[in-house]
């Protein structure tokens, strides 16, 4: 698909599957019909449940899900390209 723009993640998510962002697209509908995007998702979450066994416990008050929210989106996209 010409001219089509993907993140950094979904690129990164392609990469992690071994094909390309559009191969990605096409194999994903057919794993999940009607679900598109299900497997970016998917893999996502379980980045960000990764990136989040790497840091320090919270402080009191605050979750582990609050305290991946609050980190730089970069600085998880780093850690997630680090780990392909």
């Amino acid at each position: 698909m010409a001219d089509r723009e993907y993140s950094e993640r979904f690129k990164l998510y392609a990469k992690s599957r071994g094909l390309t962002p559009d191969d990605v697209l096409a194999r994903d509908d057919e794993e999940w019909p009607g679900g598109k995007m299900a497997g970016f998702v998917l893999w996502s979450a379980e980045m960000l449940r990764r990136f989040g066994e790497t840091l320090p416990d919270p402080p009191p008050g605050v979750c582990k899900r609050d305290q991946i929210s609050l980190t730089d989106p970069g600085v998880i996209t780093k850690w997630i390209r680090d780990q392909i």
